[in-house]
């Protein structure tokens, strides 16, 4: 066995399908195709002189030997991510590439108002942006391919720090001609499962909305679900339902038609915690804390300018 003869990108690969375990997601988690990343790892566990990987036609799971070197390579991989941060950066500010991930239902309406004071108060830096669901994204912070995270407070890991940064109220979407927009006040008992309207599977705003279901008939969903908040705002247009939607998703929008409206519920707080979330032991810990200050600080500017 010559480990001479393995490079940093098969420790990517190594961990991307120690991570996922399945061949595709990993594959797209490092920008690869599936039967490049398949031929990466023959020739990984043809050095290492063991199979790393146990598969097969249902599930992919790492063998004994296996564990055990995927635990090095994360080592190695780790002291290799810094060696390259500290190059970019020269230890100064923060400054070289930043990538940061956020949820789904979060990224599109945040980041737009952060962008433009980010590039102005860190010139240096690079930001790069990933759009994801709270586990990948969760994963790829543990992994070492993001250095923070913007989710909601839904998740709770060992080696994971959860800054908080906001609260951010969720709001009543419905039809304008729907019955609850034509009451008075609307209250969480007026809130049935049965017409709710959520995200698909793997969202955490999916089980948000749905722990503010206590009434109706629990056995029954709608039977129409999402992908992005976008198409929920057109099917609560077209009549299927209603919806909680964050009230950073209805800043500066155009309804359609004024096919709908949004309102808080009266009698309780529906919200959601947003966090800010890095690796325990990331290297880039003094450029998180500046970060972390910067985005609470625009945060304040834009609640006062609402």
């Amino acid at each position: 066995m010559n480990v001479n003869w393995l490079t940093l990108r098969d420790f990517e690969a190594l961990l991307a399908v120690a991570d996922y375990l399945h061949f595709g997601k990993a594959a797209d988690a490092i920008h690869m195709t599936q039967p490049a990343l398949s031929r990466q790892i023959k020739k990984i566990e043809d050095i290492l002189g063991f199979p790393v990987f146990e598969r097969t036609k249902r599930s992919v799971e790492l063998t004994e030997s296996g564990r055990l070197a995927v635990t090095q390579v994360r080592k190695i991989w780790f002291e290799a991510q810094k060696l390259a941060e500290v190059t970019d950066r020269g230890l100064k500010n923060v400054s070289g590439s930043l990538r940061i991930g956020s949820i789904f239902t979060l990224g599109p309406y945040l980041i737009p108002h952060l962008l433009p004071s980010l590039r102005s108060r860190f010139p240096e830096a690079k930001f790069i942006f990933k759009e994801g669901k709270t586990p990948d994204l969760v994963r790829e912070l543990e992994r070492g391919t993001l250095d923070l995270v913007l989710a909601a407070d839904t998740f709770d890991r060992k080696g994971i720090c959860r800054e908080p940064l906001f609260e951010e109220p969720l709001l009543l979407i419905s039809a304008i001609d729907h019955p609850l927009t034509k009451k008075q006040s609307v209250s969480i008992k007026d809130i049935r499962r049965e017409e709710m309207l959520v995200l698909e599977e793997g969202h955490c705003l999916k089980d948000q909305a749905l722990s503010f279901c206590k009434h109706g008939r629990s056995s029954e969903k709608n039977p129409y679900q999402a992908t992005s908040l976008e198409t929920i705002k057109h099917l609560v247009g077209a009549g299927l339902g209603y919806s909680l939607i964050p009230l950073l998703a209805t800043i500066n929008e155009k309804p359609t038609n004024q096919l709908y409206s949004y309102r808080e519920l009266d009698g309780v707080e529906a919200s959601r915690q947003i966090v800010i979330a890095y690796a325990r032991k990331s290297h880039r810990a003094k450029e998180i804390d500046l970060l972390v200050r910067h985005f609470r600080d625009q945060l304040q500017t834009l609640a006062s300018a609402g």
